[in-house]
């Protein structure tokens, strides 16, 4: 089985200025800016003679940053990465968070089971 969420980090790996990648919230805003990926969520959305056939699976890429100007660079270089690997932006979103900025995104795509 494909392993989405390698996937997904692998597509985002190379992000110019990226300082931190990984499935676990920055330690230090030392690490910004900084994405975080992790499962969101996971269900089937097709059966054939009674077996899950296809699956949608959403992801979360949290973007971590010092000022809104390099959270939005990073998003930016986000974007076309995610469709490329065929993921459809569905929600975002902007939270403050202690000694961060974060815009958090969810990304959902539909797999054969």
């Amino acid at each position: 089985m494909t392993d989405y969420k390698e996937e997904i980090k692998t597509a985002l790996e190379d992000i110019p200025g990226l300082q931190s990648l990984s499935d676990s919230w920055p330690e230090s805003v030392a690490d910004l800016p900084a994405i975080v990926v992790d499962l969101a969520g996971e269900r089937g959305t097709d059966r054939r003679d009674n077996v899950r056939f296809l699956t949608e699976q959403e992801f979360n890429v949290r973007i971590f940053g010092n000022t809104p100007a390099e959270v939005h660079t990073i998003f930016e270089a986000v974007v076309p990465r995610m469709e490329t690997i065929r993921y459809e932006l569905t929600y975002k979103f902007d939270q403050n968070t202690a000694g961060a900025l974060q815009t958090i995104t969810r990304w959902t795509r539909t797999i054969p089971t």
